[in-house]
């Protein structure tokens, strides 16, 4: 994949990949940076994604999405407007994904939140996937509120 600009990641929202802890984890980008080694997996794994099956659907019961982050700090009730916002991290929490994003539109904010993760994962490898073991990270106890800063956390752990 071609080196992008700054202008480049501030006008796109880049989806991509890595594994922390033995997680499999999709961001949406919103216009930040990539982490380091990131750009140069993502051809091999968009293939490999979009060949996953999602899980079929069981609602809350299949996948924990974080409707209370849109709720207090976006000011989003309406549940139409909720599902569009959240389509695509549900998509991927149904392909086993622990899904992020930011919710600031400012990208000097490195704070990324989780959106959608699947109630039972299931492991699956990736080939190409950019891998690290993060000691002091564990995912089961993010709630809808914590910040992680995931770019500095895989840049720093190189």
């Amino acid at each position: 994949m071609a080196e992008h600009s700054p202008d480049w990641y501030a006008n796109s929202d880049v989806d991509w990949f890595c594994r922390i802890n033995g997680i499999n984890v999709h961001v949406a980008s919103m216009g930040r940076q990539l982490p380091e080694g990131i750009p140069e997996s993502l051809p091999r794994l968009y293939e490999q994604v979009s060949e996953i099956e999602m899980a079929k659907w069981h609602g809350t019961d299949g996948v924990w999405y974080n409707e209370e982050l849109l709720r207090t700090w976006l000011g989003m009730e309406e549940p139409q407007r909720m599902a569009r916002y959240l389509y695509t991290f549900v998509v991927m929490a149904r392909k086993g994904f622990y899904s992020f994003a930011p919710i600031t539109p400012d990208v000097t904010d490195g704070d990324y939140y989780l959106m959608a993760k699947p109630r039972n994962y299931e492991d699956r490898a990736l080939e190409g996937i950019v891998e690290r073991e993060i000691e002091y990270l564990n995912f089961e106890d993010l709630d809808s509120f914590t910040p992680v800063d995931l770019v500095r956390l895989l840049n720093n752990m190189r």
